[in-house]
């Protein structure tokens, strides 16, 4: 049975890799320049505008707004400095939209954000949009109106150290959501809105992770198989945001990381287990490597990041958005507004590769700084 599933992966992955080929050869023909990827992702972007004037849909065919679309196209406009193209009266109708949608725990709600998970999921839900929202915020210049104090619940029943342990017991891919949704709304909450209550919770939160379980995670990379170093290096993506941005990884955790990151790589550029990787794994390896690598820039760091720039445009559409992966239909969260069809562009997967894009650019051009990074913590953070 295990030998009939990996010869069925290998399979895929022979017909893919080909059709993969095939797009990889026509933009190296035509020549895809940075500029035209970002122009045209751009375009994509003002067309989901939604109808209702309060933000943007996930899909140029959207009607209405959603919270996470919005946060998405915000960021997307601030990372490639285009801001420009939302008009003082559409920035306002933003704000006022985020604004209307937060509730007195600090959280963000919305009756049409739909799905099982939406108060549970970590990966998806109203914990994992708010760090989302607040890079949307930064590049608005504003704040959210209200204190998170959903955090402090968490807190009152558990030490920092017991809340990870906790936490880890079981799913570790779900756990360092869960992990990098609460570090990163406490960073912001102490570094943007004054929260004193937030400064000594991160101090422990992120001394578990770099004295305990980064280690452990690593003892046990040795002789793992693409599907496991694929797992690994997608739990250790959501542990370094909050990390990095109060410190740095212990020196001879950071090697180890970089070569597991790069070691996920496939033979057209992107990352995990399949030829057609997904955004979320082209990205969790590119920030590992980008974060862990940026500073010696050795040759296998380079190299790897370059492939990954010829490769993310093959996941861009001819109306300039981007897929979350080729050749399938998507669905965020399980919920139905934020779901696009087969090789139909998104506005999750435009922000998310051209995010990866970025990171991964800013290494390869060191000297032609183009984006434009958020201040605040977490998923679009970056500093050299």
């Amino acid at each position: 049975m295990v030998f009939r599933k990996e010869a069925g992966r290998i399979g895929k992955n022979f017909i893919y890799g080909y059709r993969i080929s095939n797009i990889k050869r026509r933009l190296e023909r035509e020549s895809i320049t940075r500029k035209m990827v970002i122009d045209s992702a751009t375009e994509y972007v003002m067309t989901c505008k939604a109808k209702d004037n309060n933000g943007f849909g996930f899909t140029s065919d959207s009607h209405e707004s959603d919270l996470y679309s919005t946060a998405y196209a915000v960021s997307y406009l601030g990372l490639v400095g285009r801001l420009d193209l939302l008009t003082q009266s559409n920035k306002k109708n933003i704000i006022s939209y985020f604004d209307s949608h937060q509730d007195v725990d600090g959280l963000y709600r919305a009756s049409n954000l739909i799905s099982p998970t939406v108060e549970s999921g970590q990966g998806w839900g109203v914990m994992h949009l708010l760090p989302h929202i607040i890079i949307a915020l930064d590049y608005l210049n504003t704040k959210p109106k209200k204190s998170f104090n959903y955090l402090y619940d968490t807190f009152s029943n558990y030490t920092p150290k017991e809340w990870v342990s906790h936490i880890f017991a079981q799913d570790l891919l779900s756990a360092s959501n869960y992990f990098m949704n609460v570090v990163v709304a406490l960073q912001y909450s102490r570094d943007f809105m004054g929260d004193v209550r937030a400064s000594d919770i991160v101090i422990k939160l992120n001394q578990c992770i770099n004295n305990d379980l980064l280690i452990k995670l690593i003892s046990s990379a040795d002789g793992l198989n693409i599907t496991r170093k694929s797992e690994l290096v997608k739990t250790i993506y959501h542990l370094l945001p909050s990390i990095i941005y109060d410190g740095n990884v212990p020196e001879p955790l950071k090697s180890v990381i970089l070569d597991l990151s790069i070691q996920t790589q496939n033979k057209v550029g992107g990352y995990g287990v399949s030829i057609l990787s997904n955004a979320c794994e082209d990205i969790d390896s590119i920030y590992n490597i980008v974060m862990l690598g940026s500073q010696e820039k050795s040759q296998k760091t380079l190299n790897s990041l370059q492939e990954a720039i010829e490769y993310i445009p093959i996941n861009q559409n001819s109306d300039g958005g981007f897929v979350f992966q080729r050749f399938y239909p998507f669905c965020y969260g399980q919920c139905k507004i934020l779901s696009s069809s087969k090789d139909e562009s998104n506005m999750f997967a435009t922000w998310f590769r051209m995010l990866s894009y970025a990171f991964a650019d800013t290494v390869t051009h060191d000297t032609d700084r183009i984006w434009n990074f958020s201040k605040a913590p977490g998923y679009q953070w970056y500093v050299k």
